[in-house]
């Protein structure tokens, strides 16, 4: 390139992350994202503190698929993002009844699709690190709840589900079974804070323990609503909203415009355009590449829109490269653009492509804007 073209390219924000969330990533209350993995990112959200503050993140699958939440703080060593408002998990029901501090019954309109655990199938003698249940699938390797109605109840940690057998493989040594548990007690296994109860005034993790007639029962003394919760606060009672492995997320910096919309209706995204290079008023030569280094995209597949005038006559041709071959393509069906008139080009670009600009005879540049646009 010759060493009088004035180049400029654009150093933007990218216009999203895109990948999965893992490892639980959403805390119960559902204000707070963590693990969110970008494919394009192997060490994960890598940039600077409150980067993404004031941008989007939408759920793409899952349980939650179509929920989109302000971006209120970003923390970069943890890669923990903080929402507003919080992810809603979609089993959800009102109270009918008021809930004070303390109270173990909570009285709902509707209980379907909410889980009370599993009962054990065989005695949980002191030390045991194999639990034997009804139903495996409703767990995952995380914190649990075992207690019978004896009253006796502990905390425990799921290190393996073996949804075969049947099977819940408890914490080492260290982190055991305090107790014996009976199934002629009533012995039965939930997920810790498997439901998240709020209203206007207040919100916590709870345990469901019990379901019958529209009525949950929640974890015992110790692992209760510590809370009040009034008809007149809307007070509320969903599954908590963690979302499991693999769920797809698309995450928009502040640069980003979205039309934000509720739950269950569908997400429209706008058009997003980033400047990715521009020549102003220069003198190029023939077969001159406009740009020092070969314009990559940000999000792919992706459009490069071109805008470009000249003041002679020539054909405009797009280089194209993919492992590092370049082949030529030719704009306007290889005919002569008009000198000193205005042309755009739309050019599509794929993962590991990335493209330059030649005219194929010398002249001014009148200008040259290059676009990603994305949507």
């Amino acid at each position: 390139m010759s060493d009088n073209v004035d180049t400029q390219k654009s150093n933007l924000r990218p216009f999203t992350r895109r990948g999965r969330a893992t490892d639980d990533p959403i805390v119960p209350d559902g204000t707070t994202v963590v693990s969110l993995w970008d494919p394009a990112v192997p060490e994960g959200l890598n940039e600077a503190d409150d980067y993404w503050n004031d941008g989007q993140i939408l759920i793409l699958t899952g349980e939650m698929a179509e929920q989109q939440r302000e971006v209120t703080d970003f923390v970069q060593a943890t890669g923990t993002l903080t929402v507003a408002p919080r992810f809603v998990n979609p089993v959800a029901t009102l109270l009918t009844v008021n809930s004070p501090a303390g109270d173990l019954v909570i009285d709902v309109a509707d209980a379907t699709g909410f889980t009370a655990g599993s009962l054990l199938t065989t005695d949980a003698p002191l030390g045991d690190l194999i639990i034997d249940v009804v139903d495996a699938s409703i767990f995952r390797v995380g914190n649990a709840v075992i207690w019978e109605n004896t009253p006796a109840a502990e905390m425990v940690v799921i290190t393996n589900v073996d949804t075969i057998l049947n099977q819940l493989t408890i914490a080492a040594p260290g982190i055991v079974l305090a107790a014996g548990y009976l199934v002629a007690n009533g012995a039965v296994i939930s997920m810790q804070s498997d439901a998240y109860i709020w209203d206007d005034a207040g919100a916590e993790a709870v345990t469901i323990l019990g379901i019958a007639a529209n009525q949950l029962t929640i974890a015992p003394p110790g692992i209760i609503a510590a809370l009040g919760y009034n008809l007149v606060d809307n007070a509320a009672i969903s599954r908590s909203p963690a979302i499991l492995d693999d769920v797809e997320f698309t995450l928009m910096p502040p640069s980003t415009v979205m039309i934000n919309q509720q739950a269950g209706v569908p997400i429209h995204v706008s058009s997003l355009i980033e400047e990715r290079g521009a020549v102003f008023n220069t003198v190029v030569g023939a077969a001159a590449d406009f740009f020092a280094a070969d314009l990559i995209p940000t999000n792919t597949p992706t459009t490069f829109r071109i805008a470009f005038s000249c003041n002679a006559a020539g054909v405009l041709n797009v280089i194209r490269t993919e492992a590092g071959v370049p082949v030529t393509e030719h704009l306007n069906a290889n005919a002569a653009l008009v000198a000193d008139c205005l042309y755009e080009f739309n050019v599509t670009v794929r993962a590991g492509q990335t493209i330059n600009l030649q005219h194929s005879v010398g002249g001014t540049i009148l200008s040259c804007i290059v676009v990603e646009i994305y949507g």
